[in-house]
């Protein structure tokens, strides 16, 4: 019986690394003859490519599924979760950015992808986001 592993590619058209991002997903899916029933249609993630660094928003129509034939260079699916805060004008209006926990395998190397983001993203309700980033909380994370 085959795994299914989930994925997504980068919307960056110059992203040469690699385009693949590997998500986790809920482990009680498990092995199945059938593609699993996940995400749902509710499900959306802003996703920092392990690749290239930028950041996207993807929804369930985006994911691609695959069987375990596919050669995941990365050991594993988990990410960090980070919630952002906006501090602009006590905003005060949550980020939530995903980030494949492979990459960061230390805070620094955290702290230089959110200083990219504080150059290119906005929070919800379009304000440029301020440096220093404010982190309300950063975790390992993966799909219930």
């Amino acid at each position: 019986m085959s795994s299914w592993i989930p994925t997504v590619r980068c919307n960056n058209d110059k992203c040469l690394a690699g385009k693949v991002i590997f998500l986790p997903y809920p482990s009680h899916l498990g092995k199945s003859l059938s593609q699993p029933d996940w995400p749902t249609d509710t499900w959306s993630r802003a996703i920092a490519c392990p690749w290239c660094g930028h950041l996207y928003e993807y929804r369930e129509h985006d994911v691609q599924w695959g069987q375990d034939g596919i050669q995941n260079p990365l050991p594993q699916n988990d990410f960090v979760r980070v919630l952002l805060l906006c501090d602009q004008e006590n905003c005060g209006t949550p980020l939530e950015v995903f980030f494949p926990s492979i990459i960061h395998s230390t805070k620094e190397s955290l702290q230089s992808d959110l200083r990219h983001l504080a150059e290119t993203e906005t929070c919800p309700k379009g304000h440029h986001l301020p440096t220093p980033i404010h982190i309300a909380s950063a975790e390992a994370w993966r799909e219930d």
